[in-house]
């Protein structure tokens, strides 16, 4: 029998209604239930959850509501961000019409923490998004130096691009990609100049799903170290505009979906932290990677 699939808290903006659109997907998901399951009283319950009279949440409820939705952890600090993002715009209207500024103030500071938590947990969750445009670009790396230079400001001329390149590409590399980008819907062409349609976040996986998507992330790899060495050893790449770490590290093996989740964290983080800096002047690519250089050690005592 096929597994249902999991809920998808990510796709809701109000975490009410995320509730109230996952107790019915099985039968005895009834308010009291939910009472009875997180120790609360029913009425209490019955406010919290309402879309109408919207009592203020309390976090243990939520932080218990979120295990029986079965919420993964990535899905998890997204229910709680929406939470407290509601819960401050809720207090901060209260607090201005108590006059009470200083306390405003405070709430707004707290709901735009929240919104900046659901934004970088949504741009992790669209970067991942297997898209025939995603899956295209695995294996032209071109592409993805030319959609993140129109970030910058780059010129739209190939010529004038390509020489910008480090190392140099040739002019026609780079009108192929900027063909191909338009074609893929990432780029919008319009009198001779280049617009990003959306400010996605461009990067993939390594995963062993298909032969040929194997393969083709494969070559993609080995592109992206001997970037990596050339970067190293010239002396066109100054040594500030550069940074290489390898690093080896005893865990236990369960560890290693933690590390994953945080290196995608780290990834979004920059993505959003350079939105937010701005403006861009220089691409760089980021490779983040764990790959067991032992097999598993028996634990002895002595």
């Amino acid at each position: 029998m096929r597994e249902p699939e999991p809920f998808n808290v990510l796709a809701f903006d109000d975490w009410r209604e995320a509730v109230a659109e996952w107790r019915p997907l099985r039968r005895e998901r009834s308010l009291r239930w939910v009472a009875d399951k997180t120790g609360f009283a029913l009425g209490h319950v019955s406010e919290m959850l309402s879309l109408t009279r919207r009592r203020a949440a309390n976090p243990v409820f939520i932080g218990l509501l979120g295990v029986l939705m079965e919420l993964p952890p990535v899905g998890q600090r997204y229910f709680e961000a929406l939470v407290r993002m509601d819960t401050a715009e809720g207090e901060k209207r209260k607090r201005r019409k108590a006059r009470d500024f200083v306390g405003a103030e405070r709430y707004e500071a707290e709901e735009r923490a929240a919104w900046k938590e659901i934004r970088l947990i949504t741009t992790m969750a669209d970067g991942r998004d297997e898209t025939p445009a995603i899956e295209g670009l695995i294996d032209r790396w071109v592409a993805g130096v030319v959609y993140e230079a129109m970030e910058c400001g780059a010129p739209a001329d190939p010529t004038a691009l390509a020489a910008r390149f480090l190392p140099v590409v040739s002019p026609e590399e780079v009108h192929e990609a900027l063909a191909w980008l338009v074609e893929s819907g990432l780029l919008r062409e319009a009198d001779g100049r280049y617009t990003r349609v959306a400010e996605g976040m461009l990067w993939f996986d390594a995963t062993d799903s298909a032969d040929e998507r194997r393969r083709r992330m494969l070559a993609a790899h080995h592109q992206a170290l001997r970037h990596y060495f050339w970067g190293i050893d010239t002396k066109n790449v100054p040594r500030d505009d550069r940074n290489y770490k390898l690093m080896f590290q005893a865990m236990p093996r369960e560890m290693l979906g933690e590390v994953a989740t945080k290196m995608d964290e780290l990834l979004a983080w920059i993505h959003e932290r350079a939105l937010e800096r701005g403006p861009c002047d220089t691409v760089y690519v980021l490779g983040l990677q764990a790959v067991p250089v032992t097999t598993s050690f028996a634990l002895t005592t002595p």
